[in-house]
């Protein structure tokens, strides 16, 4: 175990507290993570509240000004969004409903714009999926996603949808059973997929696996050719409930709710922890959570956040010094930082006036801030909308530095929307720095700069940040 670093020079605010409905449709208990527009302002969804108090899909700026978009209604456009969104290709925004939508079926998948124009893509039957857990859009086009429920063994599935609307099942979980009822290749899966640097997409199951029913991590190509890569244990973890992500280094990243060192002594199977596997099924613990005041426990239900500095971000969704949870950072240097502790009390309400029980993941903004939502709490106990920030979290992290035929090419992770500048100097502490091009603006993971090398012997560079 790495042990957790005291907390840094942060700074925390809570930006909108949910009221439910009374009168007012914020929504309530927000589970899913924001999804950064291009816009620059954040989308996302709240499990209820809203004029119908079956979820509501919401837009908020950095600066915390906030509007509902849509108001779900059941049987007329489905209910209990909670899955995260994302923001396809063609700038509309897309994403499921658990339920409703026509006759109380199993939810759908639906596209809505900007503005709130909501329409449904297509609705599950039970036999091709129920309670979808969000998608995305791969490099063919296409959207993939998985349920939580339904397919041929009533287990989960992988599903495909085109933009069109036409749905394919490209697996249900529970093929392979064994004498116990157990699905050998996984079950339930509770998270999104990713989509790897190979093509293939990744993912998890909160149950099933050959070791226990802990769950497992799987990979499936497009077309449906499906292997389970690592089955969990529970000594290495258990029930993964959280979307993959993939590093820069290739490997994925993902933590398990459960299982992992058992601290306490009791027998309880752990809190969670924080893990890697390559693409061809190695398997590593970066983190198990302990569960004290001083770490968090049961890592988040959506996923981690790969930052600009090269960090991953997260939540727990209990533990840290209040019990409610905690915002946490992995450094690329190894080491695991608490960002905040879910905590505060205002003495004349009894609420936790900055949230309580995190259930997603963090988003990084366009100003380098984090933002994010915890699930209950806030002013009126339906959850909160917060931001944190670090100054240090702005600095550009190159990633590669290469040299070819006369020129030096530099890689980094961009801030979206900002501005960069190469810069270089015959001393490595100049009065000036000459800029080398002009700026750049960040877009896409990757951002590269190629540089033409000069005459002298010895030359320094930098990447700033522009205003």
């Amino acid at each position: 175990m790495i042990a957790l670093a005291a907390r840094g020079a942060t700074s925390f605010s809570t930006l909108v507290s949910f009221s439910g409905t009374n009168g007012v449709t914020l929504g309530a208990t927000p589970e899913a993570r924001l999804v950064r527009g291009s816009d620059g302002s954040f989308y996302g969804t709240t499990l209820a509240g809203g004029t119908s108090n079956v979820g509501t899909l919401f837009k908020v700026t950095t600066n915390g000004a906030f509007s509902t978009l849509f108001d779900f209604s059941s049987s007329t456009n489905g209910d209990e969004p909670q899955a995260s969104l994302i923001q396809g290709k063609d700038g509309n925004l897309y994403g499921t409903t658990g339920y409703g939508s026509p006759n109380f079926n199993p939810g759908m998948v639906f596209r809505i714009t900007t503005k709130g124009v909501l329409t449904p893509m297509c609705h599950f039957q039970w036999t091709n999926g129920s309670a979808a857990n969000g998608v995305i859009q791969a490099g063919d086009g296409n959207f993939y996603g998985t349920t939580l429920y339904g397919g041929a063994n009533s287990r989960g599935t992988v599903f495909r949808i085109t933009a069109g609307g036409s749905l394919t099942t490209l697996y249900s979980f529970g093929s392979r059973i064994d004498a116990s009822q157990v699905s050998l290749d996984g079950a339930y899966p509770q998270a999104a997929l990713v989509q790897a640097s190979d093509g293939a997409l990744y993912g998890t199951t909160v149950l099933g696996g050959t070791q226990g029913n802990f769950g497992t991590v799987f990979r499936i190509t497009t077309n449906g050719n499906f292997r389970t890569l690592i089955s969990f244990n529970g000594a290495n973890g258990a029930n993964p409930l959280s979307t993959l992500i993939q590093g820069f280094d290739g490997n994925l990243y993902g933590t398990t709710s459960a299982g992992g060192r058992d601290f306490a002594g009791t027998g309880f199977t752990g809190n969670g922890n924080l893990f890697g596997v390559t693409t061809n099924g190695s398997y590593f613990v970066l983190h198990e959570f302990a569960g004290s005041p001083q770490d968090g426990a049961q890592p988040n239900f959506i996923g981690l956040t790969l930052g600009t500095d090269g960090s991953v971000f997260g939540t727990t969704f209990s533990g840290g010094a209040g019990g409610l949870g905690t915002v946490f950072r992995r450094t690329p240097e190894g080491a695991s930082v608490i960002l905040h502790s879910f905590s505060a009390v205002d003495p004349k309400t009894g609420t936790n006036t900055d949230g309580a029980w995190p259930s997603a993941g963090v988003t990084q903004g366009s100003d380098g801030a984090l933002y994010g939502t915890a699930e209950f709490g806030g002013a009126h106990g339906n959850g909160t909308l917060f931001r944190i920030s670090d100054p240090s979290w702005l600095a550009p992290r190159i990633r590669s530095v290469t040299q070819t035929n006369g020129n030096i090419s530099f890689t980094w992770i961009p801030l979206p929307g900002r501005s960069y500048q190469v810069q270089s100097s015959a001393k490595l502490n100049p009065v000036t720095w000459a800029n080398e091009g002009n700026p750049i603006s960040g877009s896409g993971p990757t951002m590269t700069a190629l540089v033409k090398i000069g005459a002298g012997t010895q030359r320094c560079y930098r990447l700033r940040l522009l205003p």
